[in-house]
């Protein structure tokens, strides 16, 4: 695509690194960024906002949640008693 003014730069800030980074490249050109962003306890849900005048080609988002130690051990204990009811 023609840009209008291949002078402009675009900005990019990243806030999950030591400090502020401030990412400045010339417009038109692609952008790939990785985040990896960590919330304890896992919410029940994300909301992704992105704002300014900028094309997003693509947006992914992976949530992995993992069970809390007690409820592995209710669940380890629970399959045992069931292994010894069927056994006894």
């Amino acid at each position: 695509p023609q840009v209008p003014n291949p002078d402009l730069i675009i900005e990019e800030m990243r806030f999950n690194v030591p400090g502020q980074e401030v990412v400045s490249v010339p417009l038109g050109t692609w952008i790939h960024s990785t985040y990896l962003i960590r919330l304890e306890p896992n919410p029940d849900f994300e909301i992704v906002l992105v704002s300014g005048s900028i094309t997003v080609d693509q947006l992914v988002i992976d949530t992995i949640c993992y069970p809390e130690p007690a409820s592995l051990m209710l669940l380890g204990l629970g399959g045992t008693l069931l292994l010894r009811r069927r056994r006894g």
